[in-house]
């Protein structure tokens, strides 16, 4: 057995046995499979799968022209966009771009493309302090932990945890109820919006005929992250692209039932371009109230090569979740680093033998129907799925389900 597998199922084997793991998964996925039930019925959810798998199918035979005429349409509305052959030189062109602004402080959003090519880990080599300000991915930096969940990054983490990590931070107790949670995130995050000298973000869309970016997001944050500071660098994988704003609406109607089991998620920001003004003598400046650069460094990481293998669906390029992309090549060493105790059975199908994992899953189903029927039945039942500067529709207020 090499040593990867040996220390994988070691991970395993600690995640079956973890009473605290099985609470917070407890807490949270009856709920979610039940939400999502729910927002799939209400459409007609086969035929809206199909209509975006060929949207994407089609995006993806033709993502080279596409992708230039993004960077055209981009760059015609101020922003400048780089292209990334691996991670190394993404993780070059933006931390040349924060050197370049003398930056000491980024704030980030949600974005698994900069997990793919461990951003956060070179910025600090560089000096630069990147600050997540999704309350998940801050709850799992403030732990010192990889993200276990697409979009809940600390689905593994009870909020009786999350009071310990918030205690440390504060200086004193924090009462383990959600709304005093979140309170505490929302203070001691808002001086780190005020003095970022960069906002980083992922991307969800990015729209070939304006040079569009789509976030998708829920707890406010990302449009902090893209107004307040003086730059915005969006860090998208190249899957993203897509023809026009009738594509992006393909998308927009799957996603957020899909991910989260809302219609539609409370933000979605279209942004084209940095922020500008033409109310003086209608001449357009750069630059007003929101960032005054805007750029774009556009991975490829190996999805070109996973164009090039026919066998591979469009559905696999097209996974993307708020403000996170789905990302379809990532390095060994993120991979590895990345299996934590939630995400480690639902990986083990493709690490160890039949035999094992249906010993495995017995046990573990055996724990859950102890601790709740009703959770141990939604692992079974839960339904699976694969124009102005910046626009933002804004759908009920804030919201996170980061805490268990």
């Amino acid at each position: 057995m090499t040593a990867s597998k040996t220390e994988f199922r070691r991970k395993l084997d600690r995640a079956l046995d973890s009473d605290k793991l099985r609470v917070a998964l407890h807490r949270a996925l009856p709920a979610l499979g039940l939400r999502r039930a729910d927002r799939m019925r209400e459409v007609d959810w086969p035929a809206l799968r199909a209509d975006l798998t060929a949207r994407k199918k089609h995006a993806v035979d033709d993502i080279p022209a596409l992708i230039a005429r993004f960077t055209k349409e981009a760059e015609a509305v101020g922003a400048k966009v780089y292209r990334a052959v691996d991670a190394e030189e993404a993780r070059r062109v933006v931390t040349a771009i924060c050197r370049a602004k003398r930056a000491k402080l980024v704030v980030k959003s949600k974005s698994m493309a900069t997990e793919e090519i461990d951003l956060n880990e070179h910025l600090a080599a560089n000096g630069i302090t990147a600050v997540e300000t999704d309350l998940g991915e801050w709850i799992i930096q403030l732990a010192g932990e990889r993200p276990s969940h697409l979009i809940a990054p600390a689905i593994h983490k009870t909020r009786e945890e999350i009071a310990v990590l918030f205690a440390k931070v504060v200086g004193h107790p924090v009462s383990d109820d959600t709304a005093s949670l979140v309170a505490v995130a929302r203070d001691e995050l808002r001086a780190s919006f005020l003095k970022a000298d960069v906002g980083i973000t992922g991307g969800n869309i990015l729209i070939a005929d304006t040079g569009t970016l789509v976030l998708v997001t829920n707890e406010g944050n990302a449009d902090l992250a893209t107004s307040l500071p003086a730059v915005h660098i969006a860090v998208v994988g190249v899957e993203k692209v897509v023809p026009s704003l009738d594509d992006a609406a393909a998308v927009l109607k799957l996603l957020a039932r899909s991910a989260t089991g809302q219609k539609i998620s409370t933000y979605t920001q279209f942004i084209t371009g940095p922020s500008r003004s033409a109310d003086i003598e209608l001449k357009t400046q750069i630059g007003v109230h929101g960032p005054k650069e805007l750029h774009f460094v556009l991975i490829d990481n190996g999805r070109t090569a996973m164009r090039a293998a026919t066998s591979v669906p469009p559905t696999r390029w097209s996974a993307g979740t708020c403000s996170a992309t789905s990302t379809p090549a990532r390095s060994d060493s993120w991979c590895r680093r990345s299996i934590t105790a939630s995400t480690a059975s639902r990986t083990s199908s493709r690490c160890v033998s039949a035999a094992t994992r249906a010993t495995r899953c017995a046990r573990w189903a055996s724990r859950s129907r102890r601790s709740s029927p009703t959770f141990a039945r939604s692992l079974s039942s839960a339904p699976v799925s694969r124009g102005p500067n910046a626009s933002r529709c804004r759908s009920g207020p804030r919201r996170s389900a980061s805490i268990a």
